[in-house]
C-alpha cells in the first residue's frame, strides 16, 4: 500500500470537497492507501483554517454551511468523519484555488490519486 504525503493528501481532501462529498465516502477514499488519521485531520483542520473547505449539514437533499468555528470543532476524531449527514464544501476561495489547479502535485499524481 503506498503512503499519501501530505500534498496527496490535501488534494484528496479537496477534490472530495469539489464533489461535495459525504464524509463517510470520503473516508472510504482512504482505504486504499497508507495514512496516519491524525495527520489527516490536521490537514483538513489547516484546510477549513485557512478558507479553502468547510463542512455542511445535509438534510432534505439540502446543504447548510457550518461556520469554522463549528466545522473545526465537529472534527476531533477519526471517527468523527464516519457520518451521513455531514458534506465536505469548497469555499469560494477554495473554488479559486481549485480552478487554477494549485496543490503542489503533478497532472500525473493527481490521475493516479483520483483512479
Amino acid at each position: 500500500m503506498e503512503k499519501l504525503s501530505d500534498l496527496d493528501i490535501r488534494y484528496l481532501v479537496a477534490l472530495n470537497a469539489s464533489e461535495e462529498a459525504v464524509l463517510n465516502e470520503f473516508v472510504w477514499e482512504f482505504e486504499k492507501w497508507q495514512y496516519d488519521p491524525v495527520n489527516v485531520l490536521k490537514i483538513i483542520h489547516g484546510l477549513i483554517e485557512d478558507d479553502t473547505i468547510l463542512l455542511a449539514t445535509l438534510s432534505d437533499d439540502m446543504l447548510e454551511d457550518l461556520s469554522k468555528d463549528d466545522s473545526l470543532t465537529t472534527l476531533n476524531r477519526w471517527e468523527d468523519l464516519k457520518r451521513n449527514d455531514l458534506v465536505l464544501c469548497l469555499t469560494e476561495a477554495g473554488e479559486t484555488r481549485w480552478d487554477a489547479n494549485n496543490w503542489g502535485i503533478s497532472a500525473k499524481r493527481a490521475d493516479e490519486l483520483m483512479f
